[in-house]
């Protein structure tokens, strides 16, 4: 007996060293990585065998997925950290590896999962179709990793390197002893508010709170009551709005003027500027152009041309309209949309996934810089808890509070360095 058990503890130690000589391994690594158990392949679970093994390098603040590339060749990941703070991975691939790095402050034990989005990267040269066929992966088996993975951070920041600030475990409430699995809507569910608790419940989130590192002076002068946001938008601008009304720290006045797609820029939507007296003006478009409800959505291209057309058409109107005098324009990033059954399902009828949403971002960055327009990207406090808007759509909870402030506070600051 004693034997058989030295045998298999010898046969596991040799066969845990030969996978990980298959991984290149980091110049700057110092010893052993954490092996992270994989998903177990229950029935309908193809996933997981696509994957070699999956290593936790500490010193390097690094994860590595060593892929089969078989079935998924080029797989889009999303990697999250969730304990003391939550982080995504950002990933980058070498060969064969999948390399997912994070940056947190406070080391401990994190949870760690992994998921696929899509078995193929997006392009920004993917057709309308090509878009339009591409199906989530399976969200009842998207995982990699096993529910209970853990890993040991113990290399960590000093301090904050985000530019808003971070979510983190709120310390006067219990510690949270369950995984933060990402939340989805199956396909089984044929209605946006279906619930099945184990993958729609917003429990999961309970316990984190978001620790604002952004300047905060300019957003709590009470002198900005003279100054009016205009959000151009649809439902989301209005979320925002709610958000800094009830907010308790937003001492200006925002008010919505209604925008859905580019073309709406147009001479109506100048003169309701004129009329609201705007001194600043935040435009956000890209959740209808990305099909929903409206059934398709713009290719990258279109969205593209069209953005640049009506940006710059906007502009110039502003200026003939008030000269040098013109209320600060301001283009905010768009929000990811969690997993919901229309965008889960396959095919999808809604094509607000985070590989559309990012490449709308993308885009909408580089058509700003075009135009001469300041873009305001908040996707670092959307991305963590991405999965955390309730109805699959609008972000009401504290994250939504923080990407409204942190929106208010860039256009103060914008406005306060302008005066200097």
């Amino acid at each position: 007996m004693f034997r058989t058990r030295v045998l298999v503890t010898l046969s596991f130690f040799v066969a845990l060293v030969f996978d990980m000589q298959r991984v290149d391994q980091p110049r700057r690594s110092h010893g052993l990585p954490e092996v992270i158990q994989l998903e177990k392949n229950d029935e309908g679970n193809q996933l997981s065998d696509q994957v070699i093994s999956i290593f936790h390098f500490p010193e390097e603040r690094m994860v590595v997925v060593k892929l089969r590339g078989k079935r998924c060749p080029d797989p889009l990941l999303r990697g999250r950290l969730s304990g003391p703070q939550i982080a995504l991975l950002s990933w980058t691939r070498t060969g064969s590896e999948l390399r997912g790095y994070y940056a947190v402050r406070i080391p401990g034990t994190y949870n760690l999962e992994i998921i696929v989005l899509f078995c193929q990267r997006f392009s920004r040269h993917m057709s309308k179709l090509e878009i339009m066929g591409a199906c989530v992966e399976d969200v009842r088996f998207h995982r990699l990793t096993d529910v209970n993975s853990t890993v040991a951070v113990t290399k960590v920041f000093r301090s904050s390197n985000s530019k808003f600030g971070e979510i983190v475990r709120n310390v006067t409430l219990p510690a949270k002893r369950e995984p933060l699995l990402t939340r989805v809507q199956p396909p089984i569910c044929d209605k946006y508010d279906c619930d099945i608790d184990s993958f729609t419940s917003t429990d999961r989130f309970s316990g984190y709170e978001f620790l604002d590192t952004y300047p905060t002076a300019v957003a709590l002068d009470p002198e900005q009551r003279q100054r009016k946001i205009c959000f151009v938008g649809q439902s989301h601008s209005r979320e925002i709005i709610v958000h800094l009304t009830n907010s308790g720290v937003f001492f200006g006045v925002a008010v919505q003027i209604e925008a859905k797609f580019p073309a709406d820029l147009n001479t109506s939507v100048i003169e309701q500027v004129r009329v609201e007296a705007c001194t600043d003006i935040v435009l956000g478009i890209g959740q209808w152009t990305a099909g929903w409800p409206g059934g398709v959505p713009f290719g990258f291209d279109e969205y593209e041309e069209e953005m640049f057309v009506s940006l710059t058409n906007f502009r110039v109107q502003l200026i003939e309209l008030y000269g040098t005098q013109r209320p600060h324009i301001f283009v905010r990033s768009v929000h990811e949309n969690p997993l919901g059954n229309q965008i889960s399902k396959c095919p999808p009828t809604d094509w607000r996934n985070p590989e559309v949403i990012r490449i709308y971002n993308e885009i909408l960055e580089g058509v700003c810089s075009r135009v001469g327009l300041h873009f305001i990207d908040t996707n670092e406090i959307i991305q963590p808890l991405w999965d955390s808007a309730e109805d699959w759509c609008h972000y009401t909870g504290f994250v939504g509070k923080a990407d409204a402030l942190a929106i208010a506070r860039v256009v103060y600051t914008h406005i306060s360095r302008a005066k200097t």
